[in-house]
């Protein structure tokens, strides 16, 4: 498999410069980079392939390719990482979860990969017009989950939507359904108390880490996303 490196020098522009391993974002010139302001944050550039402690001297920073970063805690092999504080760490992405109806209906639908969480930024029941079983859609950046209709009278459970979404051979390698803190199965959804779910924040990966790391500190590969 062929692996391709991209390294571009830009000037560092924090004051006491750029450490080896710091993800850096990029400055107010095109030609500058600078730490993260905040966890999570965009406009990265890459991975410090070395360490540059003079303001306004160049570092060299890998935009593709494989670079080492430093761990801000437990990460596992594989998993999609982002920035994870100022100093240009980096983090496990969180899985992105939306929030369906609440108390004794609640359900979470949980996105698996954060790195193609664009491809849906809501997520809602469905009453269907006719009597009907479960299904499921994506249509305009939605994933839509139609209830199981019987005479008018929607049947669907908390069981049996979270059994319909983990058992469905296409949609669990997207998502996972799990019962919310105070969930009953038995309860009956509702599309209209429960139409929509929440819209987390943007996600901004950096890449996927190559191995793990057990702790703070650790360096580890990461694979940088194009």
């Amino acid at each position: 498999m062929s692996h391709y490196v991209l390294d571009k020098a830009y000037r560092a522009a924090p004051e006491n410069g750029i450490p080896a391993g710091a993800v850096v974002v990029r400055g107010t010139t095109a030609d500058e980079c600078t730490l993260p302001a905040a966890a999570n944050a965009g406009n990265i550039l890459g991975i410090a392939t070395h360490a540059q402690p003079r303001t306004g001297r160049h570092v060299a920073i890998r935009r593709l390719g494989i670079a080492q970063a430093v761990a801000a805690g437990a990460i596992a092999a594989g998993a999609p990482v982002c920035i994870a504080d100022t100093a240009g760490r980096v983090a496990q992405l969180a899985k992105p979860r939306f929030v369906l109806g609440s108390g004794v209906s609640e359900i979470i639908i949980e996105w698996l990969d954060p790195v193609s969480f664009s491809a849906a930024i809501e997520v809602e029941l469905h009453e269907p017009e006719a009597d009907g079983t479960f299904e499921w859609e994506f249509n305009a950046h939605r994933l839509r989950l139609t209830l199981s209709l019987d005479e008018e009278e929607v049947t669907e459970t908390v069981a049996s939507l979270v059994a319909s979404v983990n058992g469905d051979a296409v949609l669990s390698k997207l998502v996972r359904a799990i019962r919310g803190g105070s969930a009953v199965d038995a309860t009956v959804l509702s599309a209209a108390s429960a139409h929509a779910g929440n819209i987390p924040a943007t996600l901004n990966p950096l890449g996927t880490a190559e191995h793990a790391a057990t702790q703070a500190g650790d360096l580890i590969d990461v694979f940088l996303t194009p």
